[in-house]
């Protein structure tokens, strides 16, 4: 019978994933702070994730995904330090009109970038007599939340409903995926093993408080040879429509990430079962929010950290160390929090690159 994959079945293709998008984010700001082009980088950094992808179609969509959000990243990056900069500058001037001869560059003069009479203006930038402390300490501030508005941005794709498109996280639509073609193959294996005149017809459980994916489809009849019709007065249908999901993209019942209904053979005069009380899925469902919350939390900390250190600069290098103690410090209170409901945690969900020890 056709049950959830395993957590961990798209655990390989994800990581890859987010230390690609880590290494577009990291070159976006490093060559933001040096004046170097990174589309090379970026580049290489996406035609590398495309080689984990097998299917061609597919890999052209998160391909077309990477590039956009890659270009969306660096513009919105880019823009936002070069404002930064240029106010911070006009405050400068007007604090110290003596500098009124230098000539600056507003992206390397926010970014701690290195740049032409940027090195005599450091003791204005670096806090002591020369500087009007809250000044600095305010953009410094503005650009701290620049970074960290990078690091929480997801890359997204666009998918279509019929004609009607939608966007959805780039991360959540490839483990979707990688899930949907496990129960796919799952499928096609109890095809080819079904005996002649076997029971082909299964139950979707149910449980009250279901999400929204799966609420058209449990309690209901199924095939798995692909055949619709009607039994003892019930109509059923190939479960590959559960499988797609409302949306027809492979997001649907059974296959979903932390999805607990299953199928269980029909037999005449059954009923499908029902699993869970109304109060037991709502506990079950605010636990799995929490634990991605915790997830998604300490994945953004570290990237946050990461993009940090591609800066450069001393400030940053040092909110890039309170920022580790911080994930870290979160990582154990998502283990504990997983622990004490019951549930197993898993460290690879909270990991932003392959090389972690998890």
């Amino acid at each position: 019978m056709l049950k959830s994959p395993k957590e961990d079945i798209a655990k390989n293709l994800l990581l890859k994933q987010q230390e690609a998008v880590g290494k577009i984010k990291a070159a976006i700001v490093r060559c933001a702070a040096t004046g170097v082009d990174p589309t090379k980088e970026i580049s290489n950094a996406i035609v590398e994730y495309c080689k984990e992808i097998a299917d061609p179609v597919e890999k052209e969509k998160e391909r077309r995904s990477l590039v956009a959000s890659a270009r969306k990243w660096q513009y919105e990056y880019v823009q936002s330090c070069r404002i930064l900069g240029r106010n911070l500058w006009s405050r400068l001037l007007q604090s110290n009109p003596n500098l009124k001869g230098y000539s600056i560059d507003p992206m390397q003069l926010i970014t701690g970038g290195e740049g032409k009479d940027i090195e005599a203006i450091r003791p204005y930038l670096e806090g002591n007599k020369h500087v009007i402390t809250p000044i600095i300490e305010d953009y410094r501030s503005k650009y701290q939340n620049v970074i960290k508005t990078l690091s929480a941005d997801p890359p997204k794709i666009i998918d279509l409903e019929g004609q009607k498109p939608y966007t959805m996280s780039l991360r959540n639509r490839a483990e979707m995926k990688v899930r949907y073609e496990a129960n796919m193959q799952d499928l096609a294996r109890q095809r080819a093993n079904m005996e002649e005149g076997g029971n082909k017809l299964v139950w979707i459980s149910t449980h009250p408080n279901c999400s929204p994916r799966c609420q058209g489809y449990q309690g209901k009849l199924y095939s798995l040879d692909g055949t619709s019709g009607t039994i003892d007065g019930i109509h059923y249908e190939p479960i590959e429509v559960a499988l797609r999901g409302p949306k027809g993209d492979g997001n649907g019942c059974i296959d979903g990430y932390n999805c607990r209904h299953r199928t269980i053979p029909y037999t005449k005069g059954s009923k499908p079962p029902s699993d869970y009380t109304d109060e037991e899925i709502k506990r079950e469902y605010a636990i799995d929010q929490r634990q991605r919350a915790y997830e998604n939390n300490i994945r953004q900390m570290k990237m946050e950290e990461k993009l940090l250190r591609s800066s450069g600069s001393k400030e940053d290098l040092k909110q890039a160390q309170l920022l580790r103690k911080k994930w870290q410090r979160a990582t154990k209170t998502y283990e504990a929090y997983s622990i004490q409901q019951g549930r197993a945690f898993y460290r690879w969900r909270c990991a932003i690159e392959e090389g972690e020890k998890i």
